[in-house]
């Protein structure tokens, strides 16, 4: 039996070496090296001194020889705590101890041997020998050690917080998940947990996000490489290398109860000034976690002896947290003379005026709105909204969740030279009211939705070291990923209703009571072997290897399923039977606009329908209430190789060479469907789209030329090991969410969007049935156009799509100031290129067939002509109405309806000329004679201002985006050393792009003529100035210590650890945006900014953090830039002196993102008891105080980074409403042994 194990083993071991040879062994190790050089004291090399490595946790020792150069090399050595020990006749035996090896850092340690006796051993610490630099490579990199994630204050417990505490990380948002790394998008991550990747695979959008629930108990460190890794570390410019833990040769454990409750924390600021009270939080982390040797019994011939025993350990840990917890919720909702019709407005000459809206409309109340304008509470909160007419609500919402952690690792040291190791682990999550993601529920009580995902890992890695030259690692593993978001709504009127949404469309203006969110969610698999090899050969260390992942995905999505009515008025059926000049006293536009809204809720009128009807397989024909279900997979492949060249003793040059092979993703039902040709043409045609991926054509050819060099030097200049001179480049190619970017571009081919916009009536006087569109493929997409979505969408990629790719570079100094210190400054720059985007070249041509022209004249005719004549009139008069009228040429050629629809009057007033047009387009088969528009006097043909005419957009995914970066960053960090470590590091940097990327990765153009001009900005986490600091400090009490080592008061003050996080940074850019159409239509003018009479400086000392005199809360903008915007009523509010909306026909002048918002500082304390109990048991008292000083910092949204000037009701200018955390206490007890 031994020998067939034997020669099976000898068999596994000889393929792997040859995979390894070769280079087709498939690598980014979450293991690390340990090198060196060693000489004698008149500083020669020695060769062939040997040399051990010895684990301190398991005693488990690796042997190896230096070679003619006096070099040695250990390679994939695990994170952990080692002695070194060398020795050669002639010279006394040298023990090195504490030699802390870093997930994946490279630790070096120049040896002097002294000559004497073999018998002669002279001991030393690591930190007299080496310095802790890195004098053999220029990547940066950072190791959050095992006592700051267990130690350092964690609120929640994710080890991935610490990650924000480097340098280059910037963190604007609520949490380190989404922060910015040197400025890169978040999919430019690689996460790996024991060497698997444990990215969410699907939405890959925020960089730090760990989907396999990383908690305390399963991470030992890990290793954080911002930029220029090795070439083994692929498929990401930053590296987030986490390991487990693993057991020793003694038993080492914990039990722990973390808990936090509401009763010690302080409320928020917006909380104090509504009356609310704090939100409920009781929540309790515990479980246990314990490692050390693993013994079995083995019976049988010989007696019971053991198997295992010094050669088999393990690790094994359980978190559940129970969490029952309040989460602020704002909602805005109508006041209670509005319910029955009351309108209050501003008149122009500044007095309020009240009008009864259902009177001015001739309308009365609708039963089913009154039902559900029933279900919501009247306004709490009088800061927000119109404040007369509908304001908000504010409440705490119960956010409480169930989650239940672990995991266990096995080692097996079975020889010297055979290692071998397996983690597992899952986590189940139950989020029945979330929140987070704005699908719980709307108002107290009412029925939302949540979520409930589990999350499976797995780990296997054999390492092997044939001789003492030559390693090579084979791992291989998996995670599975389970993510589903439902709905507990019941929609039993067999549709669902949208309330009036705002001018981008993109949010309901009034809260709705019922979440209108369907299922959703999806499944990953990730499934990855890697292997990875060195050999060490003179002056030389060749790594190379490689790794194959492959990725598996089903998303689902039951969106839209059910019909959906939004109210409103739509300009052609149910009309808006409101005028301004009703209005007494006239009616400003934004005041006008939410007594539209309130009307149309009111009397339910219904502006549209819209049902989604999808392909359950390539034969099956659209069908009703089937879920859209997809099944994709794509795999990659990266194989390296490296060297590091001991060049000089002091003088060290690394060079590196991978290729990255990524597939195009395959959708195995073939459930995709692109235009038939190629290239940009198919978007300016009346494309046939056929069906693409599964079995037929791919969606876009391979990209087979990704090669990614690197080179980088580390130069000792005084050849003391206290100084590292550093530099780089490298190349990184990235995954830039590949999967969500084609799903939106490609799956509308088996997806029909059927949307009516000309619809009459109210909801009470029923809802009428889309029938089931009729399953043709290949088809015409004017066909689509013309007869079942006006706003049809024709996507096409790029054939020669490319893999995004960074070029990145670096040049810093090392130096060792203090023992166990050192300093650092570096300047880093990358710049990204070839990103992913997806843009719509088909931009409506307000320039074309003199529409331009003909619309400054309806313009002036407005504004000119007696305001006694209606609108329509006044907008198109006769010379006896008005004598000074300006003929119009080319707008009458629109019809009948061109001039008396309210969508089209407001567009004028606001100068939205292309907001006029794309109205026009929208509602085509009344305005278009080529599209039906003859029936209504049309003679207009929309081929004269689409470049395509055949469809409403246009899109092409391509590779049109950058990115760049430059910051200067210094640090100074010290190792735990006497019962005190620090790291305190600083960022000055500039982040700029012109998109910061997406889920679907589409943001269209402001103009296609433009480009950076306007596209231009500064990514939403470029912080100018960050400063960042944590610390662990051991008193000095105790036994063992310099004070009060004895005694009772030794057991008092003894075992008292200080810990603390400090962070001080900027503020987020902020934009300036009219969002007006006067360019483009106004779903590609969301960045459309304003003219601007002020300096950059000027705007800058009118940006932060104000406070509004009237009512005392807090805005981002000086009161007197927004009460002159707010008091601003002229159609292109350019009376104020500051900011104005764009002309016609031009954009802003002001460019994007051209101040920052209010900046914040946050100080975490924690405080730490351990009294021991016996000699190798304690207990563990701890006190952890996030925002210890109750600092209120106030926190701007990512919808509040764009400013809309013109005040719109769902986000008011200059309106802050949210806060970062206040204070919060928590409380652990933990039995450690």
């Amino acid at each position: 039996m031994k020998t067939s194990f034997n020669l099976a083993l000898r068999f596994f071991q000889i393929a792997v070496l040859v995979c390894g040879v070769t280079g087709f062994a498939l690598a980014q190790s979450s293991n690390s090296e340990v090198n060196g050089t060693v000489k004698d004291a008149t500083g020669a090399v020695i060769p062939g001194v040997t040399i051990h490595l010895i684990d301190v946790a398991t005693n488990t020792e690796t042997t190896t020889t230096s070679s003619n150069e006096g070099s040695f090399v250990f390679a994939n050595v695990r994170a952990g705590l080692y002695r070194i020990v060398a020795e050669h006749t002639g010279f006394s035996k040298k023990e090195i101890q504490d030699v802390k090896v870093d997930v994946g850092v490279p630790f070096t340690v120049n040896i002097d041997l002294a000559a004497g006796a073999v018998q002669e051993t002279v001991t030393v610490s690591a930190s007299d020998v080496a310095a802790p630099i890195n004098i053999t490579n220029a990547e940066l990199s950072a190791t959050v050690q095992t006592q700051q994630i267990n130690d350092l204050p964690l609120n929640g417990r994710n080890p991935l917080d610490l990650a924000g505490l480097q340098p280059g990380v910037a963190a604007g948002g609520a949490s380190n998940r989404d922060a910015t790394i040197n400025g890169l998008r978040g999919t430019f991550s690689n996460l790996t947990w024991d060497g698997i990747n444990i990215n969410d695979n699907f939405i890959r959008t925020d960089s730090l996000f760990g989907a396999a629930a990383p908690s305390v108990p399963g991470v030992a460190e890990f290793t954080l490489v911002t930029q220029n890794a090795g070439p083994g570390d692929g498929l990401g410019v930053a590296q987030v290398k986490l390991v487990t833990p693993r057991g020793g040769s003694d038993f080492h454990g914990s039990l722990w109860e973390y808990h936090r409750n509401d009763a010690f924390d302080a409320n928020s600021f917006f909380n104090n000034a509504n009356g609310l009270p704090k939100p409920k939080l009781i929540r309790n982390q515990f479980g246990f976690g314990v490692g050390g040797p693993f013994v079995l019994p083995r019976f049988g011939e010989g007696g019971p002896a053991t198997f295992g025993r010094n050669k088999l350990f393990f690790y094994g840990y359980y978190e559940g947290t129970r969490e029952r917890t309040d989460e602020e919720v704002e909602r805005t909702t109508l006041t209670g003379p509005a319910r029955s019709g009351l309108f209050t407005y501003q008149a122009a000459n500044g007095t309020l005026q009240t009008v009864n809206l259902l009177t001015l409309g001739g309308m009365g109340l609708d039963p089913i709105t009154q039902e559900l304008i029933g279900l919501t509470p009247l306004p709490n909160d009088l800061t927000g909204g119109d404040t007369r007419n509908f304001a908000r609500f504010r409440f705490n919402s119960p956010a409480g969740s169930d989650d239940d952690l672990w995991g266990f690792r096995i080692d097996l040291d079975a020889t010297s030279a055979n290692h071998f190791e397996g983690v597992l682990s899952r986590d189940v999550l139950v989020f029945p009211n979330d929140t987070f993601n704005d699908i719980g529920e709307p108002f107290p009580g009412l029925p939302g939705g949540g979520q409930s995902p589990t999350r499976t890992r797995f780990s296997g890695a054999w390492n092997w070291i044939p001789t003492a030259t030559f390693n090579n690692e084979l791992r291989g593993g998996f995670f599975k990923q389970r993510s589903k978001f439902f709905s507990d709504v019941v929609h039993s009127r067999g549709f669902r209703v949208n309330f009036p949404l705002n001018a981008q469309e993109t949010a309901e203006v009034f809260t709705n009571p019922v979440q209108n969110f369907l299922q959703q969610g999806r499944n990953v698999d990730t499934w990855e072997i890697m292997d990875n090899a060195g050999k060490s050969w003179g002056n030389h260390f060749f790594r190379f290897g490689g790794n194959y992942r492959l990725v598996l995905l089903e998303p689902f999505n039951a969106g839209g399923t059910i019909p959906t009515i939004t109210l409103g008025f739509n300009d052609i059926g149910t009309i808006n039977p409101l005028d301004p000049a009703q209005f007494p006293g006239g009616i400003g536009t934004t005041d006008f606009t939410n007594a539209t809204n309130i009307l149309a809720l009111l009397t339910g009128s219904q502006r549209r329908l819209e049902e989604t009807f999808n392909a359950a397989s390539a034969t099956s024909g659209f069908l009703r209430n089937q879920i859209n279900i997809q099944n994709y997979r794509y795999w990659n492949i990266g194989p390296y190789v490296g060297d590091t060249w001991r060049f000089r003793d002091n003088l060290t040059l690394n060079f590196g060479l991978r290729w990255e092979f990524v597939s195009v993703p395959k959708e195995e039902n073939g459930l995709l469907a692109l235009p038939i040709g190629t290239g940009l043409d198919v978007l300016t045609t009346n494309a046939e789209i056929g069906a693409a991926s599964g079995g037929g054509r791919p969606l876009y050819n391979n990209d087979w030329n990704n090669f990614a060099p690197s080179f980088s030097f580390a130069w000792d200049p005084f050849r003391d090991g206290k100084t590292s001179v550093r530099g780089g480049y490298g190349i990184s190619y990235v995954i830039d969410n590949n999967i969500t970017t084609i799903n939106n571009a490609a799956s509308r081919g088996f997806t029909r969007d059927i949307q009516l916009d000309d619809l009459e009536g109210t909801l009470s006087s029923g809802v009428q049935t889309i029938p089931v569109p009729a399953f043709v493929m290949p088809f015409r997409i004017r066909d689509v156009f013309e007869n079942e979505d006006p706003f049809s969408a024709l996507f096409t990629i790029d054939p020669d799509l490319k893999t995004p790719y960074v070029q990145q570079w670096n040049f810093g100094i090392q130096r060792e100031i203090l023992r166990d210190t050192i300093a650092e400054v570096r300047y880093v720059g990358n710049r990204g290129i070839k990103l992913t985007r997806g843009v719509d070249i088909n931009q409506q041509r307000i320039f074309n067939g003199g529409f331009f022209a003909d619309f400054q004249r309806a313009r002036f005719n407005l504004f000119n002509c007696p305001q006694s004549l209606p609108t329509s009139q006044r907008i198109n008069p006769t010379a006896t109405q008005c004598p000074n009228r300006q003929a119009l040429q080319v707008l009458p050629g629109f019809g009948a309806f061109a001039f008396n629809q309210g969508t089209f009057q407001t567009a004028l007033r606001q100068g939205e000329v292309a907001r006029a047009l794309d109205f026009y387009i929208s509602n085509k088969s009344f305005f278009f004679a080529d599209f039906g528009g003859g029936d209504f006097g049309a003679t207009q043909l929309l081929s004269t201002y689409l470049a395509n005419p055949n469809t409403y957009v246009a899109d092409y995914i391509g590779n049109g985006s950058w990115s760049n970066y430059h910051g200067l960053q210094a640090e100074v960090r010290r190792r735990l050393s006497h019962g005190f470590d620090f790291q305190a590091n600083y960022t000055w940097s500039k982040s700029l792009t012109d998109f910061e990327g997406s889920q679907t990765n589409f943001s269209g153009l402001l103009d296609l003529t433009l480009g950076d001009v306007v596209e231009k900005r500064r990514g939403v986490n470029d912080l100018t100035h960050i400063f960042k600091a944590n610390a662990g400090y051991e008193l000095p009490f105790g036994p063992g210590k310099q004070w009060l080592n004895s005694g009772a008061m030794s057991k008092v003050f003894g075992g008292i650890k200080l810990t603390g996080i400090f962070v001080a940074q900027s503020g987020r850019p902020i934009s300036f945006i009219s969002g007006r159409g006067t360019l483009n239509r106004t779903g590609r003018s969301t960045i459309n900014t304003v003219n601007s009479n002020l300096t950059i400086e000027e705007l800058q000392r009118m940006t932060g953090l104000f406070f509004d005199p009237n009512s005392s809360r807090p805005v981002l903008f000086d009161p007197a830039l927004i009460n002159a915007l707010r008091n601003d009523t002229s159609p292109l509010r350019n009376q104020n002196g500051f900011l104005s909306n764009p002309e016609p026909g031009t954009v802003g002048n002001l460019q994007l993102t051209p101040v920052s918002g209010p900046g914040l500082w946050n100080f975490d304390m924690g405080f730490i008891k351990r009294t021991p109990i016996t000699e190798t048991v304690n207990i563990e008292f701890r006190m952890e105080a996030f925002n210890v000083f109750n600092k209120t910092n106030f926190f701007i949204t990512a919808a509040q980074l764009n400013q809309n000037v013109n005040n719109p009701t769902t986000q008011p200018f200059g309106e802050i409403t949210q806060t970062y955390d206040p204070r919060i206490l928590q409380f652990a007890l933990k039995l450690n042994f």
